[in-house]
């Protein structure tokens, strides 16, 4: 296995069946379905706001020569222009596009809708024009814009991970497949005769987004301000860079009104070019100077990818995992060294991340706990093989600004960088939710408290537990080891045993962990200071913040569970998305305060034991009505790791009383 990568990444990705992908996403995400409607995409987009704000780049001269329009002839380009112009039919429809555009100004109606077909027809002119012509290279292997009323893009599978969303015109690579039949599935492409092409984000090469008013731009007065047009526009790149996990960025044209322009998304903002007008000449060969490499692939400029990392993938392994929301682009597949060229030895797990330039490597904690502190390995925490930050063969760290660097984006000096980290893990596991008996979901939770515990003693405090880092295991190599914790990204290592009972964060920096299962506390503190009622308080995390959340990654996984199980009951659909798929941190919080994952429980029970049903409304729910020893009315919940493990232990009793 090999963390070096060439430089510049030009490369294509490693080559994976996709039939044998399977997806899912991180808690912010997970629940997302094409029943959730405008309040999922309106959760998503504001999520996007916040962490677009101050990482936008405008008027960037180096994102069209990223795109390869020097690779295109100025007489090229003036013969495209001028054979479209001479030409009646290509006219009107320009005329057409000219005169939505002009009605929408005029009258302010938003009705981009009637830019998609002319925009089409242009699209498709640049696409077939000469391209015997262009450089030797052959005809029919473009690419292709694809207008989005045509159909839903989807992920890999229909799981409950990835949104379906409609981009205005998605582009195709040339190998995309067509499916057989639409026949009951889009009445649409059924009425015109279309193709209808696979609807999987990983066959797309870019989008393409569309205002018809021009003031309906990226640009905006403060770099605060995250334009609707951009929100849009990165909530497609974030599901484009998730599907296609070795690509380094996104690309996209916005069109608004009769202007228009292209902005690159990779893991730590975007950079737009410099605006263009359809309403003048230069605007017009400027418009096709960028359709041009857009649909060419010989033009490399959209498959800007890490190389093969020296690894394959066997093809029938359910391979590929891939976390959303976070900012981290996060990638899980399982994995074997190759000898020689062939995949040999034990399986072993492989993430890949952008981490935070800020925090302490992910390996480097890892390694922390095998050297200096006379640390044994435990059953209930993944084993760490190797890994580290990735770097082009010039020993150079693979990092957002090294590769804007590279593309010759200038840099505002010193700040947050995100830089490529990818380890290895020996153990091996299952997402929690995937259990076949509510004895083995109670035993893999109660086996991954034991290692918190475990980490906690030993000076690390894990501060990040969801149900994307507590896990089932595979092959579970001794009783009390049916779950195991994993992902030490956000940890923090102090040099007590335990650590001190508080975690100082930054007044105002980012609170590590996941919202979905964060505390009510924490949940609390971080509205407060959103509202500003906290002035320069600091924002403390406990011990007992991270095993509050292991009860929030009981219900998720329960719900899960039973949604997949019971998939045509909209009732668990709907109660699943509506307490685990929020992404705005109210609504999380209203969810959690008023006892959402518990309550709900009720939609479920026809999936539970009476038991564990009953365990959930006793025990569970006293603690959600603030009684019990468990609670105190000023300082919340009082968990401690011998009391969660007896409250589990509990819930394993009944439920063995059944099983047994």
């Amino acid at each position: 296995m090999t963390t070096r990568t060439p430089s510049p990444p030009q490369a294509q990705e490693p080559k994976v069946t996709p039939r044998n992908r399977t997806i899912t996403t991180s808690a912010q995400n997970m629940t997302s379905n094409p029943s959730a409607g405008s309040d999922a995409r309106a959760d998503s987009r504001a999520a996007i706001k916040v962490e677009l704000a101050g990482r936008l780049r405008f008027n960037d001269r180096s994102v069209l020569q990223r795109l390869g329009i020097d690779r295109i002839t100025d007489k090229f380009v003036a013969d495209c222009f001028s054979n479209f112009m001479n030409n009646s039919t290509h006219c009107e429809h320009w005329g057409k596009l000219r005169d939505v555009v002009r009605t929408a100004e005029a009258t302010g109606r938003k009705n981009e809708i009637e830019m998609y077909p002319p925009l089409e027809y242009i699209f498709n002119y640049v696409e077939k024009y000469e391209w015997n012509d262009f450089k030797g290279c052959p005809g029919g292997s473009h690419r292709r814009f694809v207008g989005g009323h045509q159909q839903e893009l989807s992920s890999e599978v229909h799981t409950l991970g990835f949104p379906s969303v409609k981009p205005d015109f998605s582009l195709l690579d040339p190998e995309t497949p067509l499916v057989d039949s639409v026949k009951g599935k889009n009445k649409q492409l059924e009425k015109d005769n279309e193709p209808h092409y696979s609807s999987q984000w990983r066959y797309r090469s870019g989008f393409a987004e569309v205002k018809s008013i021009s003031s309906q731009g990226p640009t905006s007065p403060t770099k605060e301000t995250v334009t609707e047009i951009v929100q849009q526009a990165a909530d497609y790149a974030r599901l484009h860079m998730a599907a296609r996990p070795f690509q380094l960025f996104s690309v996209g044209l916005l069109v608004y009104g009769l202007k228009f322009c292209v902005a690159i998304f990779d893991r730590n903002g975007a950079t737009f070019s410099s605006e263009g007008s359809l309403e003048n000449d230069q605007g017009w060969q400027l418009f096709l100077r960028v359709l041009i490499p857009a649909t060419h692939p010989v033009i490399p400029a959209l498959q800007a990818e890490a190389s093969s990392l020296g690894i394959t993938v066997p093809n029938n392994f359910p391979t590929f995992s891939v976390s959303l929301g976070d900012g981290r682009g996060t990638t899980v597949w399982l994995v074997k060294r190759l000898e020689g060229g062939v995949p040999e030895g034990s399986v072993k797990i492989m993430k890949t991340a952008w981490r935070s330039s800020r925090r302490t490597p992910e390996a480097d904690i890892y390694k922390s706990l095998q050297t200096g502190r006379n640390f044994r390995s435990h059953a209930c925490v993944a084993q760490f093989d190797e890994g580290g930050d990735v770097g082009f063969e010039d020993e150079q760290k693979v990092s957002v600004s090294a590769l804007r660097k590279t593309m010759g984006i200038p840099q505002d000096g010193p700040q947050e960088d995100k830089i490529l980290h990818r380890i290895f893990l020996s153990t091996v596991g299952r997402s929690i939710w995937e259990y076949e008996s509510e004895e083995v979901l109670i035993r893999g939770i109660k086996a991954a408290v034991r290692g918190h515990k475990f980490l906690y003693e030993n000076g690390i405090l894990h501060r990040d537990i969801s149900a994307g880092n507590v896990l089932l295991a595979v092959n579970p190599t001794e009783p009390g080891s049916e779950g195991f914790i994993t992902d030490l990204d956000y940890a923090a290592i102090s040099d007590d045993s335990p650590p001190a009972r508080n975690r100082k964060v930054p007044h105002g920096g980012h609170i590590t962990g996941t919202y979905q299962f964060m505390s009510i506390r924490l949940l609390d503190l971080m509205e407060q200071s959103a509202q500003g009622l906290l002035g320069d308080t600091e924002i403390i995390t406990e011990v007992r913040d991270d095993l509050e959340s292991f009860l929030w990654v009981f219900c998720y996984a329960i719900m899960r569970h039973h949604a997949v199980q019971y998939s045509s009951d909209a009732a668990c659909r709907v109660q699943f998305r509506d307490t685990f798929g929020h992404l705005r941190l109210a609504d999380i919080y209203k969810s959690r305060v008023s006892g959402w994952p518990v309550r709900n429980m009720r939609y479920f029970k026809k999936g539970l034991s009476a038991q564990l049903f009953q365990w959930f409304h006793d025990d569970v729910g006293t603690l959600l009505r603030g009684s019990g020893t468990l609670y105190d009315w000023e300082t919340g919940f009082i968990f401690t790791h011998e009391a969660l493990d007896e409250m589990l232990g509990i819930a394993l009793s009944r439920v063995l009383q059944v099983t047994v």
